[in-house]
């Protein structure tokens, strides 16, 4: 089963500072997996930021805004990640 998680990360600046990106990341999925290991599912596949972005897994935008006559990205907003889970029999 896969299971959308909503990150709700934003980021706006003018250098986006990755690190704490990452902490919100991570705050948030770690929260997300605990829930739904109480319901009864377990993880089935890696859960970190970059193996879901090269996986293609991470749903995200960047924030644009105008300067000097040109369109350039101010920040970055996750929406979701989706991460592969499983429901455990006993």
């Amino acid at each position: 089963m896969v299971i959308s998680l909503d990150l709700k990360a934003n980021r706006r600046v003018l250098q986006p500072i990755y690190s704490e990106l990452m902490e919100r990341f991570e705050k948030v999925m770690l929260r997300e997996i605990w829930r739904l290991e109480r319901a009864g599912w377990q993880v089935d596949g890696p859960t970190d930021f970059t193996s879901l972005h090269h996986a293609g897994r991470i749903k995200s935008s960047t924030m644009t805004s105008w300067r000097l006559g040109k369109e350039v990205p101010v920040g970055y907003h996750s929406q979701s990640a989706t991460v592969r889970m499983r429901r455990l029999v006993v």
